[in-house]
């Protein structure tokens, strides 16, 4: 018999590739899970942006006398303000691709109802408006908001 201590070179190549393969499993799922945590993350950070953007209005809407929409589709920005609509409702890396407000309740694809332009007066007499916000980050995702703000 002869004295067999080691390991042959068919077996290392073979202990090698199959390390590889599984490594290559690992790694992709790794990369694909990190890849849908920042997609996921976008469009929780979208939805931020969107509930704030109501947030700010609603506290214009029961503050304020009467105040300032205004949405500049060029430039797809959004702001407001008490004499002067300058306060911008969004951060710069969101893009607001339609801004619309009305006294009655619409669909967000209501062509009837068009986007807001410069210098919405909003009344106090009007107790509830109805919006409808779609946003859009650098990433191409998008998110729509439709809702309603009241004062009391």
């Amino acid at each position: 018999m002869r004295d067999e201590k080691g390991i042959t070179l068919i077996e290392l190549l073979a202990a090698l590739s199959l390390m590889m393969v599984v490594s290559l499993l690992i790694y992709g799922v790794f990369f694909d899970t990190n890849k849908n945590y920042s997609r996921f993350s976008e469009k929780t950070s979208l939805q931020q942006e969107a509930n704030l953007m109501i947030m700010t209005i609603k506290s214009y809407q029961q503050k304020e006398d009467s105040y300032l929409l205004s949405y500049d589709s060029s430039k797809d920005k959004a702001f407001i303000g008490k004499s002067e609509a300058k306060l911008p409702l969004h951060r710069n890396d969101i893009t607001v691709t339609s801004f619309k407000a009305g006294n009655n309740y619409f669909e967000c694809n209501d062509t009837n109802i068009l986007d807001i332009g410069n210098f919405t007066v909003i009344p106090p007499s009007q107790k509830q408006l109805f919006i409808c916000i779609k946003l859009k980050n650098k990433q191409g995702q998008t998110y729509q908001i439709n809702t309603s703000v009241k004062r009391y």
